[in-house]
């Protein structure tokens, strides 16, 4: 679905994109624990997704969410600041 979003601005069949859905937890990127492909209420996940956009340039976009019950959206959850710049987090 990471996929047909990306390709739905204009992005071709021979564009290479990248997407990936990982859990957040003690690991930068963590599998389900039984390995399968359910995420369960109460999970931290990071959806990815990437574009090339010329030969040296990617275009990349990530959003971490936490599930909720079935049948309720999940929330959003503020992205962790990238800045170098130690009192970025205190904002």
């Amino acid at each position: 679905d990471l996929e047909a979003e990306v390709r739905s601005f204009g992005f071709g069949d021979g564009d290479a994109i990248e997407t990936r859905v990982s859990g957040v937890g003690l690991e930068p990127s963590e599998r389900p624990i039984d390995g399968g492909e359910d995420v369960g209420s109460g999970t931290v996940v990071r959806l990815d997704v990437a574009a090339r956009v010329d030969d040296d340039d990617w275009l990349r976009i990530a959003d971490v969410l936490a599930i909720n019950d079935e049948g309720e959206r999940p929330d959003w959850l503020a992205s962790p600041s990238q800045s170098l710049e130690p009192t970025a987090l205190l904002e």
